[in-house]
């Protein structure tokens, strides 16, 4: 056949996902949540076009990624106050101002990146002006009444509230919706939900490793915030010392309530012994895990534990409060300990600080875990849902 004549392969037919990641309220504050879209984002193929709304304290999280469009809400007066009634009406205003954009965007998806309320609305009213769009949410997990939750009452009672909102809008109008283990996944089955579908994450594993000399006894990465178990940290490290009187642990995050966590680490007399280094880019934290002997993980709430994955990927061991989800996900590779208990978690810690041999044998075992984990496998299981209800 003349090569003029040959029929040159049809297109891909283009994707079109409009995403909404509204819940931001501080810039220096990046939950496991805000990365999961990011890192799809590396593996999205060319035909895809992703365009994500957000506001402008959520530009850190997207910096570093090029396959996708951003468009960024102003700014709002109502961003530099923490009160559970400004914060909702920003919620409000920022989850208008999504489904407004998005009802005027060509699109073949709504997508709702997390469970956190603005994102949940503004894809509930992009869905209800235009119906023959599907909506695909997802649910990382779902927030304990403020009884059984640690901190201020009010802020509790507040997000406990938005929470069941955002999950009966789910429930009522999303075409699919994503849950990142099968606990939750069942959970949520028994409350009558459909279209539910387990979707992890994945880590980002270096091709190179190389030997780093440890300055840390421990490190725990995340927000300052009693759901994290961030309090539990200088009681924890008060039993270590005990044993190990100079035990460094450094912390990695920032929150509104740093200073009451200074004020726990004076009042115990920590200073020597509990570093915080704040907020720090994506390489410092890595060092840090790096010189790190091993990773806590205190979270009292939490639906895949995303720092875990990372501090596998690093030949970190880790040591975490046991959750219905990490024998589903990590069935070897980290020691858990039941949920709060303090003096277990100490324990644990001063095994694997004093004991090299056992800390390899469990940094080799979380290492060929992460490498399980794979961001290209959930990518191209994400996408594949996506065509089921196209």
């Amino acid at each position: 056949m003349d090569k003029k004549t040959q029929k040159k392969p049809p297109k891909s037919k283009k994707i079109r996902i409009c995403a909404f990641e509204l819940g931001k309220t501080d810039k220096n504050v990046i939950g496991g949540g805000d990365l999961i879209l990011p890192q799809m984002s590396k593996h999205f193929p060319s035909n895809l076009e992703l365009l994500v709304i957000i506001p402008h304290l959520a530009i850190k999280n997207w910096e570093k990624f090029k396959n996708k469009k951003l468009l960024i809400l102003p700014k709002m007066y109502l961003e530099s106050k923490s009160h559970p009634v400004f914060i909702f009406f920003l919620y409000l205003l920022r989850s208008l101002q999504a489904s407004k954009i998005a009802k005027e965007t060509r699109t073949d998806f709504f997508y709702s990146s997390t469970n956190i309320f603005p994102d949940v609305l503004a894809a509930y009213l992009a869905k209800k002006t235009t119906p023959t769009i599907p909506w695909v949410a997802r649910i990382h997990h779902v927030i304990p009444s403020p009884f059984k939750r640690k901190g201020n009452f009010l802020n509790n009672l507040f997000s406990f509230a938005l929470d069941k909102l955002a999950l009966t809008l789910i429930k009522s109008r999303a075409d699919l919706t994503f849950v990142l283990n099968n606990n939750l996944n069942e959970i949520l089955n028994r409350k009558g939900f459909k279209n539910l579908k387990t979707l992890g994450v994945g880590v980002s594993v270096p091709k190179k490793s190389t030997k780093t000399k440890k300055e840390y006894d421990a490190v725990s990465i995340g927000r300052i915030h009693p759901t994290k178990g961030i309090f539990d940290l200088p009681l924890i490290w008060k039993i270590v010392i005990q044993k190990q009187p100079h035990a460094r642990l450094i912390i990695v995050g920032e929150g509104r309530l740093k200073d009451k966590l200074k004020k726990s680490i004076s009042d115990l007399n920590l200073e020597k012994n509990i570093i915080l280094a704040g907020y720090l880019s994506e390489s410092r934290k890595i060092n840090i895990l790096k010189k790190s002997k091993v990773f806590l993980f205190t979270d009292h709430e939490a639906g895949w534990g995303l720092g875990i994955s990372e501090a596998m990927a690093h030949q970190t061991p880790v040591i975490a409060y046991k959750h219905a989800f990490i024998n589903e996900i990590y069935p070897k590779g980290l020691f858990s300990v039941p949920l709060k208990d303090k003096r277990k978690m100490a324990e644990k810690i001063l095994l694997l600080i004093r004991n090299e041999n056992e800390r390899k044998k469990v940094a080799l075992q979380a290492f060929q875990m992460a490498n399980t984990l794979s961001w290209e496998k959930v990518t191209e299981e994400f996408l594949a849902d996506l065509k089921l209800i196209q």
